[in-house]
């Protein structure tokens, strides 16, 4: 992939060679990731544009080790393993959170949420409810990768908000944001029975980060309608952008020429999903003009091996509003200021089922 832009040319690799993945890599180590350095400012357009050409990307994130992998999901493995009346103690307000699964529509997918699991306090406290004697290896191994999915989060956050050149609102955006790492298991279907892991939908979060298990089954939609199929690898993280993140997208998009030439593999993971099942896939369409998109994905199991995934949602408590230095008479105020736990509320009763919901929730 190649962006242009002031007459600078910013190459993107792709990854593998397989024509039925289509996704863009941006590389994520440590050369990349100093402030201020030509390479970190060239990292970042690459973020802006590949969030504004397909929702997502895969990041090349090298802080998380092998050994690191293994472990959080093998400690994943021994979470999902506990008894179901030890799992629906982990209680929670918060749609996503909590424990839940085996929906009928969903029958293979099961879920647990820690809510800020980069917190140490966090971790044990969930850690207690699983395992009243305690789990130590559990708590260590859960915690340390939470906090490294978290670092990965905020160095995205924070060169997207550069490349739109509104970097002193970063620091406000992630003091009042809020994470939740979801562990996530998809089982094998037994005979006769649907192979669908998650729907179609799109997520309703900020930003997230997804990482699985080398497991195949996570498909995504380009905006040409084409589904693609995510072979995972090893160092790869999946990083999607949510709906609210298209309204403030909108407004901070300015001019970019993008010519893409991409061939193959790799890319994504998953999800939000409220209680209600119906979510609309088709917001950006009316009012994106080819900014940030929030794509649409699905999880179908297809082989004979048990699917893991752990994600790192963001979300924002309070208010979410369009910069005023990105408002002027080529860019109109479309969206009013928002509070995202409303938002999230309002696709929980049937906001999802509407077309644009965002825009239906806080449009002019």
């Amino acid at each position: 992939m190649c962006i242009e832009r002031n007459n600078e040319r910013h190459e993107l690799n792709i990854m593998g060679s397989d024509a039925q993945s289509k996704l863009p890599i941006v590389d994520f180590r440590e050369e990349n990731l100093i402030p201020g350095t030509n390479s970190w400012v060239s990292t970042s357009n690459l973020v802006r544009c590949a969030l504004e050409s397909y929702g997502c990307f895969i990041a090349l994130y090298e802080k998380i080790t092998l050994e690191q992998h293994n472990e959080v999901f093998k400690s994943a493995k021994e979470l999902f393993d506990l008894p179901v009346e030890t799992k629906v103690k982990n209680i929670s307000n918060f749609a996503g959170s909590g424990y839940g699964g085996n929906y009928p529509i969903m029958p293979l997918f099961e879920y647990m949420g820690i809510e800020n699991g980069a917190n140490l306090e966090a971790t044990k406290n969930f850690t207690s409810i699983m395992w009243p004697d305690g789990n130590d290896c559990f708590c260590g191994t859960a915690h340390s990768y939470c906090k490294l999915l978290l670092e990965l989060d905020q160095a995205v956050m924070e060169m997207m908000i550069n490349s739109y050149g509104v970097q002193n609102y970063y620091n406000a955006l992630i003091q009042s944001s809020f994470y939740l790492t979801r562990f996530m298991k998809y089982r094998v279907p037994e005979e006769n029975e649907i192979n669908i892991g998650l729907i179609p939908h799109t997520d309703k979060n900020f930003l997230t980060i997804i990482d699985t298990n080398r497991v195949r089954g996570l498909e995504i939609e380009t905006r040409d309608g084409e589904w693609i199929d995510y072979q995972p690898s090893p160092s790869t993280y999946l990083v999607m952008a949510g709906e609210p993140m298209m309204v403030r997208a909108l407004f901070l998009s300015s001019s970019l020429s993008v010519y893409i030439k991409t061939q193959t593999q790799i890319f994504i993971y998953n999800k939000y999903c409220t209680n209600n099942l119906n979510i609309n896939v088709l917001l950006c369409k009316a009012w994106s003009n080819g900014r940030i998109h929030a794509a649409l994905h699905r999880v179908v199991i297809r082989g004979e091996e048990e699917k893991y995934s752990i994600g790192n949602f963001s979300f924002i408590n309070g208010m979410l509003q369009v910069p005023e230095e990105l408002v002027d008479g080529e860019n109109p105020l479309k969206f009013k200021p928002f509070s995202h736990p409303a938002f999230l509320e309002y696709c929980k009763e049937g906001g999802p089922t509407m077309e644009n919901a965002i825009k239906t929730f806080c449009g002019f």
